[in-house]
């Protein structure tokens, strides 16, 4: 009788499950490798949207606009120098310049940024906003931001384009704020008396004794989000400064404390000055990444790029590991593949790529730093602010070559980039519509290098597939051995752990009527109980995650209120002999974690026999839904996580299996083998364990002059991932943290 034909997908299903082992490291190898490729894969940047432009017009930017630039700096360094108020030198002297060019012009106040860890609020709160006190006044000295705006003068006012200089007074502008002032005044001139503009421009001067974040934060929420309960005057008590502010009132009502708004914005630029890091051309650095790895069109870096290289003759910069260009064993990687690429196009011509060794490290500097400012999920500048509006900004940073050295060399610096604004503004104003052309999912390994969200996903979604493999493999083997055990009342089975024996087919070797049952089969049995004993030391190490990543505002306020009490009394506590206050906090936070965690192990039921691999499977399942959650926040963390994460999740299995008769099982050299194997398995969790992981971060960010400051630069940390509101900071908390316990609790089962 000819025996039923086989049905392909269960076949390929049990092939799967079968030569998983294999599968799960030649998956976790290819995502590896595919990520040390990604320069190799990355494609030139090109401008997606036709009607941008760029370059489409002369400039009318030039060196007398340039000098203009600097006489108004200067000016306005002697209005500071000479008032007793640098700031309100700054305003008068720019309300001065707007009000003669016929521009709306107001002064937009705003509150101190929030103390750190005050509230509960993690996403839903920017964290500028500040607290009235019971008088109506501002808690604090306020900022004062001043706003301009040229109404662009053949539109309706629907749209602008917001353009940004920050700066600070300590006793006297930078250089650096000072030429940045006098250079926006002049592109503000510049643009108010233009006929081309087809949407408004606003000019923020961003007040950043605070920060520039803040400020632009600040103005940007009023701008979109007003608010009606403001104190009337922002506490400005001078009775001068009163006079000065209610001055210019009109006829209307309308004084300098009045918000005005333009059209929706459709993009922004954040400009700063510098005299460079003693290189040897001008260049011009763009800063892109916004909060959790948020990213600009772009279309928009690209006006920027083609403007500065093909139009202006400037070298653009993006973040890079300038050390990570020295690596010995990078430059023999990128050797390799160089003669690969010439290799592929002797065999065929369209396979060969042209990647020099040091064009590849390179691009592998700049990846790894883009994906490092992305995972940290901090802005790396002022623009950053706009994503919170869905709004398309990038940070032009413009860098001198050396130091500014004479007029003449400024005057023509500034040339050179006023021409560029320009241009990236032409470029803006010819949009009709927002961008959307281009990427808003990419990484940047080169200033004109981009790789995109099809090629990136490929390295994260080789390495996550393992991990419901795993389980899979977990859980068919626990239902074979529990159907075996019902049908045939003692059934031997073969390895059921992924990383902790040999795959193979299972076995149907009936166990004798009182013969005592091999510690493996013990072992790889897992009833019910096993599956509820499982769930209930997940959900509880899931529990305490989350409370441990809740507990830092609670430890905050707790150690503040107990610092105000003492100050009262004028004594200081005696615990101060030994910590700073962040220190103190830090170790707080550590010693409620640790303290909670023992108390809630110390309910956990009692584990039998084969628990731990319901536990594991389990652990793959929160492992893949944690890393998959983050990669829609940050992808950056997602992969960076998956790296980490994945072979310590696999690779778990109890440490009695590296001497216990699980390994005696194998003969001879399969034997030393498989010892082998599991020892390496429970280094790489050792190696992913908390304790080695807080080392390592110590190494990098902490302080090696004493524990105290080392603690201090944790919880520095720890306020900053908070405030920002980091996807960072719940998956170390919520995601990498309980699943490294879970791994512990496999090793010591």
């Amino acid at each position: 009788m000819a025996e039923p034909r086989r049905r392909l997908l269960p076949h390929l299903a049990s092939l799967l499950l079968k030569y998983s082992y294999i599968i799960s490291m030649v998956c976790y190898a290819a995502g590896f490798v595919t990520v040390l490729l990604l320069p190799a894969l990355a494609k030139s940047t090109y401008i997606s949207e036709n009607a941008l432009m760029p370059g489409s017009a002369n400039p009318v930017f030039g060196a007398r606009e340039a000098a203009d630039a600097i006489r108004m700096a200067d000016e306005v360094q002697s209005l500071v120098l000479k008032h007793a108020d640098g700031y309100i030198a700054v305003q008068e002297w720019a309300v001065k310049h707007m009000s003669a060019l016929s521009a709306d012009c107001y002064l937009q106040p705003f509150s101190p940024p929030e103390k750190p860890l005050s509230s509960m609020r993690f996403y839903s709160s920017p964290q500028h906003t500040g607290r009235l006190s019971q008088n109506g006044t501002m808690e604090g000295i306020p900022g004062v931001n001043i706003v301009g705006i040229v109404r662009a003068p053949q539109a309706e006012g629907n749209e602008a384009v917001v353009l940004v200089t920050p700066f600070r007074v300590e006793g006297m502008l930078s250089t650096g704020d000072r030429l940045a002032l006098g250079f926006g005044m002049a592109l503000f001139e510049l643009w108010g008396n233009s006929n081309w503009l087809a949407k408004d421009v606003i000019w923020v001067l961003a007040d950043s004794r605070y920060s520039a974040y803040t400020a632009v934060a600040a103005w940007l929420q009023e701008y979109h989000e007003p608010r009606f309960d403001l104190p009337k005057d922002w506490g400005f008590s001078d009775p001068s400064t009163q006079a000065w502010l209610y001055a210019g009132k009109k006829l209307d009502g309308e004084t300098l404390l009045d918000f005005k708004r333009a059209g929706t914005i459709a993009a922004g630029l954040v400009l700063y000055v510098t005299s460079g890091d003693g290189g040897v051309a001008d260049c011009i650095k763009v800063s892109a990444e916004g909060p959790n790895g948020q990213m600009p069109n772009l279309d928009l870096i690209n006006v920027v790029n083609s403007l500065a290289v093909w139009r202006q003759g400037l070298h653009m910069r993006v973040d890079t590991f300038a050390d990570m260009q020295e690596s010995a064993s990078l430059n023999y990687l990128g050797q390799f593949l160089e003669k690969i690429g010439q290799l592929a196009g002797k065999v065929r011509a369209d396979w060969g790529f042209v990647l020099t060794a040091s064009m590849y490290v390179e691009g592998l500097a700049t990846l790894f730093a883009s994906v490092k400012n992305q995972a940290l999920g901090l802005p790396t500048g002022a623009h950053g602010a706009f994503r919170n509006y869905q709004i398309d900004a990038v940070s032009l940073e413009m860098m001198a070559g050396g130091d500014f050295g004479t007029v003449n060399e400024q005057i023509d610096l500034l040339t050179k980039f006023g021409r560029l604004i320009e241009g990236v503004m032409r470029s803006v104003n010819n949009l009709l519509e927002k961008f959307h052309q281009s990427f808003f999912l990419y990484l940047l390994s080169a200033p004109n290098k981009f790789i995109s969200v099809g090629v990136y996903m490929i390295p994260l979604g080789l390495l996550l597939l393992t991990l419901p493999l795993g389980a899979a493999v977990l859980c068919s083997q626990s239902v074979k051995t529990a159907v075996a055990s019902d049908s045939l009342n003692q059934t031997e089975s073969d390895s059921t752990d992924l990383f902790s024996a040999t795959p193979g087919k299972p076995s149907t070797e009936v166990v004798k009527a009182g013969e005592r049952e091999p510690d493996n089969l013990v072992t790889a049995k897992t009833s019910v109980g096993s599956w509820q004993r499982a769930v209930v030391v997940v959900s509880v190490v899931q529990l305490w995650a989350s409370l441990t990543a809740i507990f830092p505002p609670f430890v905050s306020q707790l150690v503040d209120s107990i610092m105000m009490n003492f100050s009262a009394s004028s004594k200081a506590p005696p615990v101060m002999k030994f910590f700073t206050i962040p220190s103190l906090k830090m170790f707080m936070w550590a010693t409620m974690a640790i303290v909670s965690l023992l108390t809630m192990v110390s309910f956990l039921p009692t584990p039998g026999k084969g628990d731990w691999i319901a536990v594991k499977a389990l652990l793959l399942g929160v492992a893949t839904i944690g890393l998959g959650v983050m990669s829609q926040i940050d992808f950056a963390v997602s992969l960076v996580g998956a790296l980490v994460l994945v072979p310590m999740s696999l690779c778990a299995c109890p440490l009695t299996n590296i001497w216990g008769k699980s390994a005696d099982e194998h003969k001879g050299s399969k034997s030393i083998q498989f010892r082998l194997f599991l020892l390496l398995g429970t280094m790489v969790n050792i190696i992913g364990s908390p304790p080695v992981l807080l080392a390592s971060a110590m190494y990098f960010i902490g302080d090696s002059s004493s524990w105290q400051a080392s603690l201090s630069k944790f919880w520095e940390w720890t306020e900053l991932l908070w405030c920002w509101g980091s996807a960072l900071y719940p998956y170390i908390l919520v995601v990498h943290l309980p699943c490294s316990i879970l791994c512990i609790y496999i090793l010591l089962s």
